[in-house]
Order: C-alpha cells, then sequence, then structure tokens
C-alpha cells in the first residue's frame, strides 16, 4: 500500500512540475511576442492622420531645382512635406529605446538641405541637428516631387528606392535599430534574406 500511495504521490510531483513547465514557457512566449510585437515590430500602432500638404510653385515641377530667371535654387520639399513622406513609410512605428530617441536625417541632395527628426507618442516632429543620427535618408528634391505628386505614394517610394534614386545609410548598430521599431522600415521597403543583414549593420 505504501509503495502505490508513493508511486501515486510521484506522478502527481511529476504532473505538477510538468503543468509548471507548461506555464512557465508559455509565459516566456506571451512576453516574448508581446516585446516583439511592440518593440521589434510594432503593430498596434495606429497610422497618424495628416494631411497632405500643398505642393507649392507646381509650375517648376518639371525642373523643380532651377529658376530658369535667375538660377537660384528653388525649394519646393519643406519640412512639412518631408513629415508627411515619412508618416507614409511608418516612421511613426519608431519609438525611444530608454531614454534613446529615434533620430533620422533627412538630405535633400541637390539643395544641400538636412531635416532632423524623431518621433514622440507615435509621432514625427523635427528635432534640432543630431550628430548621431541611426539612419540618413536621402534624395534628389525631382525625385521627392514625383513621389508626392504620385497616385500611389508607397509604389512610388519603392519603385525610387529600388532604382537608387532614395538612399538610406545605416549609422546604429543593430541592436540599437532593433530596440526602437526600425523593423517597420525594412518591412515597408521590402528588404528581406542577407540584405536585412546589410540594412541592419
Amino acid at each position: 500500500m505504501e509503495e502505490e500511495a508513493n508511486q501515486t504521490s510521484f506522478k502527481k510531483i511529476i504532473k505538477i512540475l510538468i503543468i509548471a513547465i507548461v506555464i512557465v514557457f508559455l509565459l516566456i512566449l506571451i512576453i516574448g511576442l508581446y516585446f516583439y510585437f511592440t518593440k521589434i515590430s510594432p503593430i498596434f500602432v495606429s497610422k497618424p492622420e495628416i494631411e497632405k500638404p500643398i505642393l507649392q510653385n507646381l509650375s517648376q515641377a518639371t525642373n523643380p531645382s532651377t529658376n530658369n530667371s535667375s538660377n537660384q535654387t528653388i525649394q519646393l520639399i519643406k519640412q512639412e512635406h518631408i513629415i508627411f513622406l515619412l508618416n507614409e513609410i511608418e516612421v511613426y512605428k519608431l519609438h525611444n529605446s530608454g531614454a534613446d530617441i529615434p533620430k533620422i536625417k533627412f538630405i535633400i541632395m541637390d539643395l544641400n538641405k538636412e531635416y532632423f527628426f524623431s518621433v514622440e507618442n507615435n509621432k514625427i516632429i523635427e528635432i534640432e541637428n543630431s550628430l548621431n543620427p541611426d539612419i540618413i535618408l536621402k534624395a534628389n528634391q525631382n525625385i521627392l516631387v514625383e513621389i508626392f505628386n504620385a497616385q500611389n505614394t508607397k509604389d512610388s517610394v519603392i519603385s525610387s528606392y529600388n532604382n537608387g534614386k532614395i538612399g538610406i545609410e545605416i549609422l546604429a548598430d543593430t541592436t540599437t535599430l532593433a530596440l526602437k521599431g526600425y523593423k517597420a522600415l525594412y518591412d515597408y521597403f521590402g528588404i528581406t534574406g542577407n540584405i536585412i543583414s546589410n540594412f541592419l549593420s
């Protein structure tokens, strides 16, 4: 009788241990999934509604960088246009990693204009000159005008990126980028396989 009681007790202990291991595994899985989908690849973020700003001087759109009468540079793409485009490429999904804010440098190359942006509560904001941006996005103004005037912004952005007309330079390390949610950007641009390693290096 005593031996049967011991076997029964042993089986109960084993059963309890198995249940405990399963519970711990599920908790770890849930925490891991929560961390991944809120920090690494945010999916529970609503896209802010930003009204598309008007592009002034549309008569210059065929040759937006040159004023034929004075040979002076004409700036069509301004801060509000860049914020709209950044919102379209899902930069709003970025977030802080501890006290370290996401930092994006945007260069309009032919105008030699530089802008710096961060994300605060899923809203893209312009910040002062940052000496250590996470990434640099760059393009000539005429490409940005084409994108801005396109009926399908995403198709135009992806086409320009694939044709080398939009440049992406990665400065931050892989961990920093991952913890700030930059996976949203390379998901948007469709960067996969080995290119992801290059994108996050």
